[in-house]
């Protein structure tokens, strides 16, 4: 099935376009060794948030609004609010009192160890890259790796590489605690990728597995629903928003 958009707005604004993330065959590959990459924090941090200036010239949609630079949580979420607060207490999406939270890859209580860091580094295609390397949940030699991209067009991407449980159960690599997805900064359009209730792991795990929102003020992506239910997409501008829907049904066969 063919999902196509195509968004015109009133004003002179860039906006915004919320679509169903889906998944994709991009790679993890590590920017440790990069020559440009930025250390976002000391070893060791927890709980902790700091503002990644984004390259002159590089403006990131979100909220209806043009972003040069996001805060980064050492609880694996992002957030286009400089004064968001590092929640390590994650919840359902979408969660209006933690409503900074707006990109979550791997919202959860976890921390960088002794030889962790978490990084930034912006690619030659222009895109920007925040990782959370060799992350652990309550100092218990978990391995957890992942990334989120952020590209020009607005178009996002999570990517896990090695989710490595160390002593911590094995679940919880695969995010029986955590909160993947997003949410705008009002909490009125938000998607769940998945939301570790009742300790459910993601699926089929997440390691070695990539995720993507695709954006733009048009175009078309290709998804293959597995049960009946609503595609919407939303768009975002200078405080305006409007959602459309597609209505699939899948029949048995």
């Amino acid at each position: 099935m063919t999902l196509s958009w195509t968004v015109t707005p009133n004003v002179e604004w860039t906006p915004t376009v919320y679509l169903p993330m889906r998944e994709v065959d991009s790679p993890f590959v590590d920017i440790s060794t990069r020559p440009n990459v930025v250390d976002l924090f000391e070893a060791g941090a927890d709980d902790s948030i700091t503002w990644f200036s984004f390259a002159e010239g590089f403006l990131f949609p979100w909220g209806g609004e043009l972003h040069s630079g996001v805060a980064v949580s050492s609880d694996g979420f992002l957030s286009f609010d400089p004064a968001a607060w590092p929640y390590h207490w994650n919840g359902p999406l979408p969660d209006r009192v933690r409503g900074e939270v707006h990109l979550a890859p791997f919202w959860d209580d976890i921390r960088a160890p002794g030889g962790g860091r978490i990084l930034a580094a912006v690619l030659e295609d222009g895109s920007h890259v925040i990782q959370w390397p060799k992350m652990d949940r309550y100092s218990r030699g978990a391995d957890l790796n992942f990334q989120v991209v952020l590209f020009p067009d607005g178009a996002i991407e999570y990517r896990y590489g090695t989710m490595a449980p160390g002593c911590i159960d094995e679940l919880e690599a695969n995010g029986s605690s955590a909160t993947i997805g997003y949410q705008n900064p009002s909490g009125s359009v938000w998607y769940v990728l998945h939301y570790g209730a009742d300790a459910v792991a993601f699926p089929g795990g997440l390691e070695n597995r990539s995720f993507r929102m695709d954006a733009g003020v048009a175009g078309s992506v290709t998804l293959h629903p597995t049960a009946t239910g609503v595609y919407p997409v939303c768009a975002e501008v200078a405080g305006y928003r409007t959602c459309e829907v597609l209505e699939v049904g899948v029949l048995s066969p």
